[in-house]
């Protein structure tokens, strides 16, 4: 019987973090503690453009039907990218406890340029850290984003810089398409009030995360992470070492144990 129980258990089962682990190991998010700024990035992307669809799909289908249609693809776009940025596990650096129940034992042990985490028991790659959010050493750590609900690694940072093309591209095409439509309305005030009500929240978050992309723009050339700018940390680690693939031959939430 006790043999059939240990069968049954799953390497998930032991993780201790903040992050929630869903559908049996098959899926890990972030902390609760970021539900309510993710809420929000969601409903700037699926609620908000529904009332703006409503009332100016026809106006734009007139300019041309390629409007609404490239609006649409990069909502799209940007739905795909939010869900691989929250869902892809950044790069995280399982703890000791777990690693010696995986039977593995190299971040338990000194390596060149290595840091001692006193939470995790491990050892770590200098350019990795410790996140207070998820309660992870993360490879390669960028940052904690609430908003997207996850740490930003090594493994989701392409798709998070995506993300901010992607949603700064949307909220651009949704200006234009407004601003082409309200050059069509003069005869219908109660739309166009509602047209510009929806374009001044809009064009706020745009222009907040065209300053949030062109600082990772600016990242991206100068080779750094947002950690690592902000502290003035010197870009340091093997770059040669491939710790990503080694990271994820030691990584699998459904190994059976």
């Amino acid at each position: 019987m006790e043999m059939e129980t240990l069968k049954s258990t799953f390497l998930y089962q032991y993780w201790q973090s903040n992050n929630r682990i869903l559908f049996q190991g098959r899926l890990m998010i972030g902390p609760k503690t970021d539900i309510l700024a993710n809420l929000f990035v969601w409903g700037l992307v699926l609620v908000l453009p529904i009332p703006f669809y409503l009332s100016t799909w026809d106006k734009t289908w007139d300019i041309s039907p390629a409007i609404p249609f490239l609006t649409i693809f990069l909502q799209l776009a940007t739905i795909i990218f939010l869900l691989l940025t929250s869902t892809t596990e950044p790069g995280i650096i399982p703890k000791k406890q777990l690693q010696l129940i995986a039977g593995t034992n190299f971040y338990l042990e000194q390596f060149q340029d290595s840091r001692f985490c006193e939470t995790c028991e491990i050892y770590k790659p200098l350019r990795a850290s410790h996140c207070s959010d998820c309660n992870n050493c993360v490879l390669v750590f960028d940052h904690h984003c609430p908003f997207v609900n996850n740490c930003i690694g090594k493994r989701n940072y392409r798709y998070f810089f995506s993300f901010l093309i992607s949603i700064f591209a949307f909220g651009l095409a949704v200006i234009i398409s407004a601003l082409l439509c309200l050059s069509t309305v003069s005869d219908y005030e109660d739309q166009k009030t509602l047209v510009i009500l929806f374009l001044v929240p809009v064009i706020i978050a745009s222009l907040v995360v065209l300053i949030f992309f062109l600082f990772h723009v600016f990242l991206r050339i100068t080779g750094k992470t947002t950690r690592e700018k902000l502290k003035q940390i010197s870009k340091t680690g093997d770059e040669d070492f491939d710790w990503l693939n080694l990271n994820e031959s030691l990584f699998s939430l459904r190994l059976l144990i």
